[in-house]
Formats: C-alpha cells, structure tokens, sequence
C-alpha cells in the first residue's frame, strides 16, 4: 500500500494544471468532442483515452461510427481523479503518522 501511494505522489502537482485548463477550454457551447479534443484537454494521449473509453473511466457516445465525449463525461472523470488522489493522500498521510 505503501508503494502505491508513494508512486503516485508526483502527480498530485498536476492536477492543479489540469484542472485550470478543463476550467478554461472546456466550451460551455460545445457538447460533445471527438477522442483528439477530450486527450488535448486532459493532456493525454489518443491511446490513452480509448484505453479509458475501454475500461469504463471515461463514458463515450457513438452518434456515428467515431467515439465522442460529452464535456460532462470529461468533468465527472477529472472529479473521480481529484477523489482517488485525496483518498490516496489520506492513506499515506496515515502511513506516515
């Protein structure tokens, strides 16, 4: 358990980042984006989000034959990271104590 929560620590200083640019990208006009949009505002890869798309993390629509990405899905995934990262905070922080 340990290593887990040790692993992760250097990407707690992300998510400030990631959170801004969501915050400021993300068009409230705008429903749905395509896989390159959803990975340049998450600054991840294309892979990366179908692999996230795949395994239940992120929620997909297919309107046609190509995957898209409601603003909602991307916001609800940035929360369920922001969740795992302070849970994992707490479990080290006891730890540690």
């Amino acid at each position: 358990m340990l290593f887990s929560c040790a692993a992760l620590l250097p990407f707690r200083s992300r998510m400030p980042d990631l959170l801004r640019t969501m915050t400021r990208t993300i068009s409230t006009d705008k429903i749905l984006y395509s896989v390159p949009e959803a990975a340049s505002l998450l600054s991840l890869s294309r892979g990366t989000v179908y692999k996230l798309i795949s395994s239940g993390r992120l929620v997909a629509v297919y309107p046609t034959s190509k995957a898209r990405i409601s603003a909602e899905s991307l916001h609800r995934y940035v929360a369920l990271l922001e969740k795992e990262q302070r849970q994992l905070t707490q479990q080290f922080a006891r730890v540690l104590a």
